[in-house]
């Protein structure tokens, strides 16, 4: 009498061939939605549309623009990425024009030790679409868009989102992010489990769970983000600027409602402080849980927060603490957080 060498993991198998009265099997569609889930899931990482000002809108509030040249560009906007550590590409689009038809502006998109560049050279709105790999570093990691021309005319950058390229994971072994491919084995074709009517063992059919875990936890979506021009982190009279030693509004961020329960969120924080000026950020949400955040020098700062399962509104207050200078929220960002 033969035996079966095979053994799962758990002692414990599913013999291929059971059907609902269909056609492929249905641990055939399993292999498949696994495939499919992974190359698809694509959360946005950030949206924003840039505003150089606040005030009656004109042709000079629209934007992050600079003139800067090559040797020197000048940073235009920038924004946190979380997860991703198996370092997929990102493909960042961006609307972008030039302010004269013989001037030629380039965008130059840096994350995670790698950069890509893009040619503007229209004079309207026009989209691009830039793909970037990270490749190193360890999240949160920023993604940088900055800017230079050939002349003393200007590029503009409008608006810029992100989300994952897609990406196809269909064999190896587990991945840095959890992620552990099925490959062939679930598919009814060539020498896998259910083409050779083998036992399917059931810690096989416990990767689709975990997989679709690992994936919620490193494809970390960005629920809210606000974003404002580098370029005029300095500028007095702007809404997210604060001289003041008293707390001022510099930003609001409204997070519509995603879960049916309270849970855990990250809130990012690009702080700009000026020359020898501290300052604190004071966070609100909807009124209710207040954190605040130490201001001693320009850079990020990620708080973990807790989010009502309903909509709620994030209100950011700017305090100067001490020197002569500004403190600007230049960027803020909401994240689900999965455990």
């Amino acid at each position: 009498m033969g035996t079966i060498t095979y053994r799962p993991l758990d002692l414990v198998g599913v013999i291929p061939g059971q059907q609902l009265n269909a056609a492929p099997d249905l641990i055939e569609i399993v292999g498949g939605n696994d495939r499919w889930i992974n190359t698809t899931c694509a959360p946005v990482l950030f949206s924003s549309s840039l505003m150089s000002a606040t005030g009656a809108a004109s042709a000079s509030q629209v934007g992050a623009f600079t003139n800067a040249g090559s040797g020197s560009p000048a940073e235009l906007a920038r924004w946190s990425i979380r997860g991703n550590t198996i370092r997929s590409p990102i493909t960042v689009s961006v609307w972008a024009m030039v302010n004269n038809g013989g001037t030629t502006g380039t965008l130059t998109v840096s994350h995670g030790g790698a950069t890509a560049t893009q040619a503007v050279t229209a004079t309207s709105a026009t989209a691009f679409d830039i793909t970037i790999t990270p490749t190193s570093g360890s999240a949160p990691l920023e993604l940088l868009i900055s800017g230079h021309t050939d002349d003393s005319n200007y590029v503009v950058l409008l608006a810029a989102c992100a989300r994952y390229a897609p990406t196809d994971r269909e064999a190896g072994g587990t991945g840095s992010d959890g992620y552990a491919p099925l490959g062939d084995q679930l598919t009814g074709t060539g020498s896998s489990m259910t083409y050779a009517n083998k036992p399917v063992p059931t810690e096989w059919l416990a990767r689709g769970w975990n997989n679709m875990r690992a994936l919620a936890r490193d494809r970390v979506a960005c629920l809210a983000t606000l974003c404002h021009p580098m370029t005029v982190a300095t500028t007095r009279g702007n809404s997210w600027t604060a001289y003041e030693s008293s707390a001022k509004l510099v930003g609001r961020l409204h997070v519509d409602g995603c879960d049916n329960a309270a849970r855990s969120g990250v809130l990012s924080v690009y702080m700009y402080a000026g020359a020898s000026t501290t300052g604190k950020l004071v966070i609100m949400i909807g009124g209710g849980h207040k954190y605040e955040l130490t201001i001693n020098a320009s850079g990020w700062q990620h708080q973990t927060i807790d989010l009502p399962a309903g909509p709620t509104v994030i209100s950011m207050y700017g305090i100067r603490s001490t020197g002569s200078n500004e403190v600007s929220l230049m960027t803020a960002q909401v994240f689900r957080q999965v455990s």
